[in-house]
């Protein structure tokens, strides 16, 4: 059976361009790295995670979770014009994207994109969601998150057809689902 990437990869750079924060058409590129600059500054500094960092975090939350998933392949990092990213396969169904600013090269957003939505598949995906949790903040216990985590997923009506968030942790936790591609997708970002 061949599997075929591209689509995946296609829409999780769509939607990582629609989560990222240097997404601001309404300002000026100047008025923007300013603010993102003073935002960045008052952020708490327990959300200033690398991408080596967020990789051990999460393999450790795996560890806690008796998963097998791990982040291997950080911090192998894709330089871009506006951000950096890094990307993790841990199974052939979910993609892990971290987008990385460029100057501090601490992670701006993490992102997973994933197919199937059957029972085993939410169950990977909500794992993973807690993992990624984890990643910006290791003081969470990651059998309640993952519990927290679950109502949030639960939550989510298809029919609306929109993501749906909560503030957990000090992070602004999403999930949504994209129900004519079969791609459900989760991310993780510092609340603002």
């Amino acid at each position: 059976m061949k599997v075929r990437y591209f689509p995946l990869v296609f829409c999780s750079l769509l939607l990582i361009g629609g989560c990222s924060d240097n997404h601001s058409p309404e300002k000026k590129p100047d008025e923007r790295n300013t603010e993102s600059a003073s935002k960045m500054s008052t952020d708490s500094s327990r959300f200033r995670v690398e991408p080596g960092q967020f990789a051990e975090r999460f393999n450790r939350c795996m560890e806690k979770l008796s998963q097998r998933f791990r982040i291997e392949d950080v911090p192998k990092v894709k330089v871009g014009p506006n951000q950096d990213t890094f990307q993790s396969n841990s199974t052939h169904q979910i993609t892990i994207i971290g987008t990385i600013d460029k100057k501090s090269g601490y992670v701006v957003n993490a992102m997973l994109v994933a197919r199937g939505n059957d029972e085993q598949g939410m169950e990977n995906i909500i794992v993973h969601a807690t993992g990624m949790a984890a990643g910006y903040e290791p003081e969470i216990i990651p059998v309640q998150a993952k519990k927290d985590i679950s109502r949030l997923v639960a939550a989510y009506n298809p029919h609306k057809d929109e993501p749906i968030s909560m503030v957990y942790k000090g992070l602004k936790l999403t999930y949504g689902m994209q129900a004519d591609m079969g791609l459900s997708h989760f991310s993780v970002r510092p609340a603002e």
